[in-house]
């Protein structure tokens, strides 16, 4: 098994938009109710929606690689929602079963955390299904706070609590040891 200092995380460009929609497929595929779009509705968009995504600025997705193998995917937007323009909204995280319980999730934060900063955002704005103790303690363990929860039907039928946590980014959080579900 290589070491954490073998993996590098980057940002992705619009030439690596086949790597990223087959490695998104397969998230959605593996774990259907940990995220708000299904595999199908996600199977269907054009290359140009991948393209955009990945060249747009107010969006960054990051891969984690072992090597050349794309071991983990996650993102940052600016949130359209927030008219003031100063939230960043994180989201599309998966790491490969093979790589989890070995702190990535930490750098996929990192990576995504240290972009919103680069951009002047104020905060940022994460989901997570409440059923996913392994997302939420990985969230919790970066500093977010809990502010809302909704019923939420999911895109494996499900019916669960959509939980929302913030984070302040003008302040640095101690981050917190790595969280154990087990």
């Amino acid at each position: 098994m290589p070491s954490a200092n073998s993996l590098v995380i980057r940002r992705l460009g619009p030439d690596e938009w086949e790597q990223v929609r087959a490695f998104r497929l397969l998230a959605l595929k593996a774990a259907p109710g940990s995220f708000f779009v299904s595999h199908a509705e996600t199977a269907e968009k054009p290359p140009s929606y991948w393209t955009n995504m990945l060249g747009d600025e107010e969006a960054a997705l990051f891969g984690l690689f072992d090597g050349d193998c794309l071991v983990a995917l996650t993102a940052a937007f600016v949130d359209r929602d927030d008219p003031s323009g100063g939230t960043a909204f994180l989201g599309m995280s998966f790491v490969l079963p093979s790589h989890r319980g070995r702190g990535l999730a930490r750098r996929l934060f990192k990576a995504r955390l240290d972009w919103a900063r680069a951009r002047g955002l104020r905060r940022a704005v994460v989901y997570s299904r409440a059923s996913n103790l392994s997302s939420r303690g990985a969230i919790e363990c970066q500093g977010f706070v809990l502010t809302d929860e909704v019923d939420h039907v999911w895109p494996d039928g499900e019916r669960d609590k959509d939980l929302k946590y913030e984070l302040a980014l003008d302040v640095q959080v101690a981050v917190k040891p790595p969280f154990t579900p087990f």
